[in-house]
């Protein structure tokens, strides 16, 4: 799935560990989301540091996406994860931010 693609109440997991919740229906390269971090707290993430998305817990096993799959076992979050695929901005934006950083 693209990060274009996430909605309103999805479930992800942040490049830096935290847990969040998609907050708005909107694409691009920043996007609006409830972060479960040290502290709860709603804001803007970028797209690029987005890196897995919870599958529904209906899903059919046929249905099931072939890749990199991982596992949270407990809390709010629990379920199975797949890898956010990134656009070609997204990525580029990436780059930017890392070298700004450096």
């Amino acid at each position: 799935m693209k990060t274009n693609d996430l909605k309103k109440g999805h479930r992800v997991k942040l490049a830096n560990g935290f847990m969040a919740v998609i907050d708005d229906n909107l694409r691009g390269n920043t996007r609006q989301a409830v972060v479960h971090g040290y502290s709860t707290d709603t804001g803007s993430v970028y797209s690029h540091d987005i890196d897995w998305y919870r599958y529904p817990d209906n899903m059919p096993v046929a249905d099931a996406p072939v890749g990199p799959i991982m596992k949270v076992q407990d809390g709010e979050f629990k379920g199975f994860y797949g890898k956010v695929e990134h656009t070609a901005a997204q990525e580029k934006l990436r780059g930017t931010v890392e070298r700004f950083f450096q």
